[in-house]
């Protein structure tokens, strides 16, 4: 890949190269703009964008992608998909979305995560899982939060999980079962692995903790039934 040019690599050159390749990182943010500013935008064709913004965000070294200017464009795109009434495009977005959190460029990383999660627990709470699209939707969704949980500080994962866990404790109770299910299980993992901050945070809350207790009951007993039928 050009955004991985080993001339970025060579003192003399370095500077030219990281100027050459924001300004080509530039002209792909503005076609992106110009797909997101259509009135509806092509659906593949902004998935495509996203693509192509994904990869360069994991690929591209920070020097390159990691400056205010083309951060912000970057996450306005995003923005624009996560609020788009495109399931295809939405869904998309988190998936792309979910390896840039992740990803070791951390001031790139960093501001995904302060401008696009609160998105995405805005669709868990807002989108009613009724068709398989919607059903997929909420999953990525969940898996771009529990991947928050690897990637934050120690000290901030009281807090995190404090807002992960009613979301979870909420999906356990959704009408899908395979959206009931999926939560389950991140749940049942996210407990053994942070074991003390889950304590914590479901110690802090008589409210939580009993709606955890519910959830859980229910669940078995939806799981007894069934076995029960069959």
């Amino acid at each position: 890949s050009v955004f991985t040019s080993s001339s970025l690599r060579d003192d003399q050159s370095r500077t030219q190269w990281i100027e050459l390749l924001q300004s080509a990182y530039l002209t792909i943010l503005d076609s992106a703009e110009a797909v997101t500013s259509q009135s509806p935008p092509d659906s593949q064709a902004f998935v495509n964008v996203l693509v192509s913004l994904g990869s360069i965000q994991l690929s591209a070294l920070e020097s390159v992608t990691a400056t205010e200017n083309l951060i912000q464009k970057a996450v306005a795109v995003f923005q624009s998909a996560l609020d788009s009434n495109d399931q295809q495009v939405r869904l998309r977005a988190v998936q792309t979305i979910i390896p840039i959190f992740s990803s070791s460029n951390r001031t790139v990383g960093t501001y995904f995560i302060s401008c696009l999660a609160p998105l995405i627990v805005k669709l868990i709470e807002t989108v009613s899982p009724v068709s398989d699209a919607d059903v997929s939707l909420v999953k990525e969704c969940v898996t771009a939060l529990e991947s928050l949980l690897v990637v934050c500080e120690e000290s901030n994962r009281v807090q995190l999980l404090g807002g992960v866990l009613p979301l979870l404790v909420d999906l356990i109770g959704s009408t899908s079962t395979v959206v009931s299910g999926f939560s389950l299980d991140k749940l049942k993992a996210i407990g053994p692995r942070y074991p003390q901050p889950f304590k914590d945070v479901v110690g802090s809350s008589v409210e939580l903790k009993q709606r955890l207790e519910k959830a859980l009951k229910s669940s078995q007993a939806s799981a007894s039934g069934g076995s029960a039928a069959g």
